[in-house]
């Protein structure tokens, strides 16, 4: 589902994905709860897209 996505919010998921454990963890310490992702490939495009009000 990934080649659905344009090219600059792939980039942008790209750089994000590598660091999911570590926002996982800086969650964790904040008390939020915590969502788990089966698919950040197209969570975290699909999460920025609608940050961005494109969604």
């Amino acid at each position: 589902m990934t080649e659905s996505w344009s090219p600059e919010i792939l980039a942008v998921a790209n750089s994000i994905t590598r660091d999911i454990p570590r926002i996982r963890g800086i969650l964790d310490l904040l008390g939020i709860r915590n969502v788990d992702y089966e698919d950040p490939a197209d969570y975290v495009p699909s999460a920025i897209t609608n940050a961005m009000g494109r969604g």
